[in-house]
């Protein structure tokens, strides 16, 4: 999805969302074995449950492997 900005002024702060995009990855169903990322990537799971639907990047670099559900 392209936004039709890319940040967003607040005083004391600037959200980026070109960087928060490449940081947060979204998809159905668990990730592991299936999304290559790196930490400290963040995955949502659009058809998660409960402890299913959020999972932290903790280890190996452009791997399938090393999410924790959170």
């Amino acid at each position: 999805m392209k936004l039709p900005f890319t940040t967003v002024q607040d005083p004391g702060a600037t959200l980026n969302f070109e960087a928060i995009s490449k940081l947060l990855l979204t998809g159905r169903g668990s990730p592991a074995g299936v999304v290559s990322a790196s930490p400290p990537q963040l995955y949502l799971n659009l058809s998660g449950g409960a402890s299913t639907t959020l999972y932290v990047k903790e280890t190996g670099v452009n791997t399938t492997s090393g999410w924790r559900a959170v």
